[in-house]
Formats: structure tokens, sequence, C-alpha cells
């Protein structure tokens, strides 16, 4: 295993359940926000935080994942219950993310839900690339989030099932 990905040998989910993800994501409205912080924080944090025009940068979501992958992933995954069960979204990921590190988990397990493009990058600390990727679809990955990273080259949206366990810092952050 890399440092930074590495391909698991997990059962990939079913076609069918794949396309109800993507339904349910396309229409969902419980959105937790960027990163799990609210929408409007996520903006304002961007904006004078970070001097980015939200509006130009991609926006990800996630959603609570919903009771039929919540069963899958118990039964036919090797992953402990205090792992989060979540998907996803990427909208405007033609354009590149900015390079950061995931505050709220150190790495997740991310699976793909529709073939893409998208290359996620790696950097040293002088913002460097180390290490690029391009995930496959169909395919459960360890993704290592606490090192600088970015993601470039994508489609205008992208939708993911990811699995992780938030770190104890995050959770007191998100419950203020």
């Amino acid at each position: 295993m890399n440092q930074y990905y590495q391909e698991m040998y997990w059962p990939e989910i079913p076609d069918e359940l794949a396309q109800e993800l993507i339904n349910y994501t396309n229409s969902a409205t419980n959105i937790i926000g960027n990163y799990g912080v609210p929408q409007k924080l996520s903006a304002w944090w961007m904006k004078n935080l970070h001097k980015i025009d939200p509006k130009s940068i991609p926006r990800l979501e996630h959603f609570e994942g919903p009771d039929s992958l919540k069963e899958w992933v118990k039964n036919n995954l090797p992953v402990p219950d205090d792992y989060e069960i979540k998907i996803q979204k990427f909208s405007n990921l033609s354009e590149t993310s900015p390079i950061h590190i995931d505050a709220m988990r150190k790495f997740s397990y991310n699976y793909l839900l529709a073939p893409g493009k998208a290359k996620t990058n790696w950097f040293d600390n002088e913002f460097n690339m180390v290490e690029s990727v391009q995930y496959k679809h169909k395919v459960w990955y360890r993704h290592t989030s606490d090192i600088l990273h970015n993601v470039t080259e994508g489609e205008p949206i992208r939708i993911a099932v990811t699995l992780f366990k938030q770190v104890e810092a995050w959770k007191e952050f998100t419950d203020i």
C-alpha cells in the first residue's frame, strides 16, 4: 500500500443499488454541507478565510446514506460499526478544487457510482505533486485525506459512496 491510496478488493455495489443511490442523491434534500459544515458557514469560510469565491470552486456535499446502503455495507464490507456511511456529490468538478486537507477524517473508503475522468493528486508541504490517480468506477479505494490533495479534470458532477470515521476534534467542532 502506498501512503496516498490503495485499491481494496471488496465487492462491487450491485447496479440496481448504485442507480438507487444516484437517484437518491440527485433528489436529496438532507445535505450535510461541505465536509459536514453547514452550507452558509462553508461559503463564509471560503470567501473570508481562503479569499475564494465559493461559486468558482467545486462544491462537495455529503448526504446521509439511505438504509438500503447502510444494510448493504453492514452485510458486505469489513467496516467497523462506528464509521459514517455517506454519499458525496461533487458539483462543478470541471474546475480544479483547492489543495486542502480534510479536517473531518484521516482517510476514507470511496466508491465511484459512475465512471469519470477526474484525477486525485497529492502534494508535499511545498505543494509539489507527489502522486496522482484516476479512481476507477466500481472499485473501492482507501483514500488518504489528511495529506495535501486536490481533484482535477473532473466531470460537472461526480457521485461516490464514502465510508469514514470522523476525527474527534471535528465532532466537537460540528457540535458547536
